[in-house]
């Protein structure tokens, strides 16, 4: 079905070359047509060795042409793996969402939350909540970094959790920003 895209998008962007504009990326959402139309121009994102997110221009020689994922589903697949998987930087720091499984253990049993907003369901996340990007907003907000940081710095983390907590806190500030 997303193939039959491809001499749609071609055709916009000789339509736009034509009359002065140079399109430069094409942005869609991740949708099953999408990703059909992105491998029919033969985009792969199926990891670091595979991956191509351009195609030679059709219109201008030696430039490229750009496939892009529009940010709200990047958020959401972002935090996806982030709740899914523990994650290690390049630069040694390490990263978990079990901080943030603490952070809300610890706010359940209080009137006055620390961080609010942030439930139990934007970090298990059933089918449908993982397609809000409030559920990922919740996530990646300041007032869950604020909160890990108090945390650390008060010793409401257990020793374990106090391990990641100000790399998880960095993590949602660089996010957020």
């Amino acid at each position: 079905m997303g193939a039959v895209y491809k001499p749609i998008i071609l055709q916009l962007i000789k339509r736009a070359h034509d009359i002065g504009l140079f399109v430069t990326s094409v942005m869609a959402d991740m949708g099953s047509a999408n990703q059909a139309m992105w491998s029919s121009f033969e985009i792969t994102t199926r990891g670091l060795p595979q991956t191509t997110c351009s195609v030679e221009h059709p219109q201008v020689n030696g430039r490229r042409l750009f496939f892009i994922a529009d940010v709200p589903h990047l958020i959401k697949n972002l935090k996806s793996a982030f709740c899914r998987y523990d994650i290690t930087t390049p630069d040694g720091r390490h990263i978990s969402a079990k901080r943030l499984t603490a952070l809300i253990a610890h706010d359940e049993s209080r009137d006055l939350q620390l961080a609010p907003n942030l439930k139990s369901n934007d970090i298990d996340s059933t089918h449908f909540q993982k397609m809000k990007v409030s559920s990922a907003l919740h996530v990646f907000s300041n007032t869950v970094r604020s909160s890990i940081e108090f945390m650390d710095r008060t010793g409401l983390l257990s020793a374990e959790d106090q391990k990641s907590a100000l790399d998880t806190a960095w993590f949602t500030k660089t996010i957020n920003r």
